[in-house]
């Protein structure tokens, strides 16, 4: 008998791929051993597949990647804060190929380091490394978005220098 696990995942890229083992590999092995093998192969197969996307979208989109880069920094200054340097970390939100073109950063700005990045549909603004004392609520009273101590979440850019500019006022 002859053990194939053919799991095909429908998305843009048409990734198709087939899992086989060979019979002498699970002699013995009864038939709901055998079924039970289809759950790792299909984590191996999602693994492969994610592996791939990834790549793709580092050969592909890093331009994408840089602009997203380059608009958390122009929100920065375009408050007026100095931005000494920064440093890009991967999304803290999901590490995933999707989420490749949508990097965090740590920007070392006049009022301390701020941690930006897109979670879903709005960017994480982040000032718990500062030395400002008021928290979200405290800072942005009105605003009926998630907050949580010292993190707010934008809705787009403008939102985040908006937000930027309460934080510049605050320190």
């Amino acid at each position: 008998m002859r053990v194939l696990a053919g799991i095909q995942t429908y998305s843009i890229d048409k990734f198709h791929c087939e899992v086989m083992i060979n019979d002498e590999a699970l002699e013995g092995f009864t038939d709901q051993e055998k079924w039970d093998l289809s759950y790792p192969m299909r984590l191996a197969v999602d693994a492969l597949h994610e592996s791939i996307r990834l790549l793709r979208a580092k050969r592909d989109q890093s331009d994408v990647r840089e602009g997203v880069i380059k608009q958390y920094l122009y929100a920065i200054k375009s408050t007026g804060l100095e931005c000494s340097w920064h440093k890009v970390i991967d999304n803290e939100y999901c590490n995933g190929a999707s989420y490749w073109t949508r990097p965090w950063i740590i920007a070392y700005s006049s009022i301390g380091p701020l941690k930006i990045g897109w979670r879903k549909r709005v960017i994480v603004l982040d000032w718990s490394e500062t030395p400002i004392e008021e928290t979200a609520n405290e800072l942005f009273p009105d605003e009926d978005v998630t907050k949580i101590d010292k993190e707010i979440h934008c809705w787009g850019y403008d939102k985040l220098y908006e937000y930027l500019k309460v934080l510049k006022s605050a320190e």
